[in-house]
């Protein structure tokens, strides 16, 4: 007996361990582009003679306003995900898949940095005679590669998503477990019942503290 409910309980245990590691995975891809889009991805640095050495920088953000924009979202669909079910999880797969898409895009074609770091430079008196240096960082490549995570995840949201448990599943199964009466169909007195019994003796229509 024990055997076939243990048969019966791996579905429900593989579709949770999923869930789980879907989680994990999509949590931390996702959060890697939101902070990624918001730290530098370009630094300029200018040392005229005589003034001391000046540094402009450029954000993810400022290079893909588009992503920026959308840097959050893939971070705010788990969410969506724990609260929903069926067509509307897959619908939320959907919608981050294509966010997650537009994030890689941005990343692989940033716009032209050159005229926002002299923008960035001259407001500290820099002017256009004085050479400067450039350096990339790596918060580029972490939202690209995290970007690609996102895609993974939300595809795997559509395909998987509807299997998967939701927030108010383990209240449903207790609600739905059938409750054995006693014999003659009497409840039993009301110091042998349990706190669950009781609630369950009261939706009956028994009053568990009167007489048999």
């Amino acid at each position: 007996m024990s055997t076939v409910q243990d048969l019966q309980a791996r579905p429900g245990l593989r579709a949770r361990r999923e869930f789980t590691a879907a989680l994990t995975v999509g949590l931390l891809v996702s959060g890697a582009v939101a902070l990624g889009m918001s730290r530098t991805w370009v630094t300029a640095t200018a040392a005229p003679q005589a003034l001391p050495r000046m540094t402009a920088e450029v954000t993810g953000g400022g290079l893909a306003p588009l992503a920026g924009g959308l840097a959050l979202l893939p971070l705010a669909a788990w969410g969506a995900v724990l609260a929903s079910r069926g067509w509307v999880r897959r619908a939320v797969g959907l919608i981050s898949t294509g966010c997650a898409a537009v994030i890689v895009w941005a990343a692989a074609h940033p716009g032209e940095s050159r005229t926002l770091l002299e923008r960035g430079l001259a407001a500290k008196g820099w002017t256009a005679a004085a050479p400067y240096t450039t350096s990339s960082t790596a918060w580029r490549w972490v939202v690209l590669l995290g970007g690609i995570g996102c895609v993974v995840v939300g595809a795997l949201i559509m395909w998987r998503g509807p299997r998967w448990p939701t927030m108010g599943q383990r209240y449903d199964a207790i609600d739905d477990r059938p409750v054995a009466p006693s014999a003659g169909g009497v409840d039993p007195p009301a110091d042998e019942l349990d706190e669950e019994s009781l609630w369950r003796a009261l939706d009956r229509g028994h009053d568990p503290t009167g007489e048999p």
